[in-house]
């Protein structure tokens, strides 16, 4: 008895079958994604906490310190209203987020008080939300002024001081406690490479 055997051309692979043999079709978790549409409004009540930890400065064991210097944790009581869209199995995200007092916001291993009402504009790819956040920072030296703009893919932020407007006294600050005109030469050396690397992921 011969067998006929059709062999698979190149690049053909084998189709899946079920139990009884012929080719399985979408699951029941695809029908279900391919016919949900959702359109929920939230509200958000000063009750509503976001808190996270978020390393800037790689994973890598030898920059394990830059990691924790250049960690970001937000600690923040949020309102406003946010419409969550479903649909093509695709999320979007409408509306707008504002922080509310008591909101924080830790950078460079220092604690920030966020301004009331600074904002997330929600646009629709969750990837696109537009940032607006204002904290203040207050050292002996005066204020430190930190500002998160730009989108959630490529956020930017940026430290200011009215005392100290060049930008190596201010991080000099927020590392050291002192501007580097306080330091000693090798303490301005070490901190400024500090600074550098830890700098890299903002």
């Amino acid at each position: 008895v011969h067998r006929l055997e059709s062999r698979r051309g190149p690049g053909e692979r084998k189709p899946k079958t079920g139990d009884e043999g012929g080719p399985t079709g979408p699951t029941l978790a695809d029908q279900i994604l391919d016919l949900l549409d959702v359109d929920l409004g939230v509200h958000l009540k000063n009750n509503v906490k976001l808190k996270l930890a978020v390393g800037v400065a790689g994973r890598r064991e030898e920059v394990q310190m830059l990691n924790t210097i250049g960690r970001v944790e937000p600690d923040l009581v949020l309102g406003g209203d946010v419409r969550v869209l479903f649909t093509d199995r695709k999320t979007r995200l409408e509306g707008q987020v504002v922080t509310l007092r008591g909101s924080k916001l830790t950078a460079l291993t220092k604690r920030f008080d966020m301004k009331e009402g600074s904002s997330v504009d929600l646009i629709g790819d969750p990837l696109a939300t537009q940032l607006n956040l204002t904290g203040v920072h207050s050292t002996r030296y005066g204020d430190v002024t930190l500002k998160v703009t730009g989108s959630a893919r490529k956020p930017s932020i940026d430290f200011s001081s009215e005392e100290y407007p060049d930008q190596s006294d201010v991080m000099s600050l927020l590392i050291t406690g002192k501007p580097l005109s306080e330091l000693t030469a090798a303490q301005g050396a070490a901190t400024m490479s500090t600074v550098g690397a830890a700098l890299g992921g903002f």
